[in-house]
This record gives structure tokens, C-alpha cells and sequence, in this order.
């Protein structure tokens, strides 16, 4: 038994080794870019991740704003797209979050209004120890879904959670 706890024990360090978040199995993929998606979680990109992708399957046309991320930013993780068309829409989105995080979500949807033919949302995308690198935005039974990207190698530890905020242009 002995020999059995010391090859464990080794392998309880090393980055490069695949984990229980890696679902392809394929291990560390810090040296090659993410392979394209196939569920719901893995959404394709485009190689502009702000722009929409044209493939996701009942996808709209959409540009990521800004992606607002915050330690201890509080929230809950949800896919649905919240409208932020008017000072109100947007007090009410930022209720939850911590006092840094609701001020910089106020910056953001201040930063660029909304143009002809388009609507400002926000969603609550990611919570965890990685900010994705992009999203994907549907249509739902509810309005919007808006979907963080699989970040291409993980974190498996932080020291608090990292809240992570789309804001996002839906052309519709």
C-alpha cells in the first residue's frame, strides 16, 4: 500500500495533468487553441470572441460590449439576459452584486449605449475562478440566454470566486 500513496501523492501537483473539468480528456491545452465546441456549455467562437458566432444554433447577432469581472462581486450565475435599457433596469440588475462590481457594471452600460436596431443586456456568466473568454448568445423560451465561453485551461483553485458579467448589444 505504501507504493500506491507515494505515485498518487506525486501527481497531486501536476498542472499539466488531465482533471475531472477537462471533458474531452485531452489533458492541458496551454500550448494549443480550445478545439471547437459541441454542447451547450462549449459554445463555438468566432476568432473575434466579442463578435457573434455565426454557427450556434439559435444564435442572434450580438457584440460583447464588456465582460465585468470582480472578486467576491457576489451574484448568481444565470443564463438569462437581463434588459438594462434605462437607469432603473440597471439598479435593479446590480442589487445583488458587491459595491465594486455594481459601480463597474454602471460604467460599462454608461460607456456605449445602445445604437439603432440594437438593446443592452447583461447576464450573470460566469462564477468561479476563471473569467470566459467570450460568449454566446440564443434565443429562449424567456428572451435571451447568454452563455459564458469554456475557458481553454481552468484554474482548479482560487482563493475567492471571481464574478463575471456580459454585457452585451443584441441586434434584434
Amino acid at each position: 500500500m505504501p507504493l500506491l500513496a507515494v505515485p498518487l501523492l506525486a501527481g497531486c501537483g501536476d498542472d499539466s495533468a488531465p482533471t475531472a473539468s477537462d471533458p474531452a480528456g485531452g489533458g492541458s491545452s496551454s500550448s494549443s487553441p480550445a478545439a471547437p465546441a459541441e454542447t451547450a456549455t462549449d459554445l463555438p467562437t468566432t476568432t473575434d470572441p466579442t463578435k457573434s458566432a455565426p454557427i450556434t444554433p439559435g444564435g442572434v447577432p450580438f457584440e460583447l460590449r464588456e465582460m465585468v469581472s470582480g472578486t467576491a462581486g457576489q451574484g448568481e450565475l444565470s443564463p438569462d439576459a437581463v434588459p438594462l435599457a434605462s437607469d432603473a433596469d440597471v439598479e435593479a440588475f446590480v442589487a445583488g452584486f458587491s459595491e465594486q462590481l455594481a459601480e463597474d457594471v454602471r460604467v460599462a452600460v454608461a460607456a456605449e449605449p445602445a445604437r439603432t436596431g440594437e438593446e443592452i443586456y447583461g447576464a450573470v456568466v460566469g462564477l468561479g475562478c476563471d473569467v470566459p473568454p467570450g460568449v454566446s448568445v440564443r434565443r429562449d423560451a424567456d428572451g435571451y440566454a447568454v452563455t459564458g465561453a469554456k475557458v481553454a485551461d481552468p484554474l482548479t483553485e482560487c482563493f475567492a470566486a471571481v464574478t463575471s458579467v456580459a454585457i452585451v448589444a443584441i441586434q434584434d
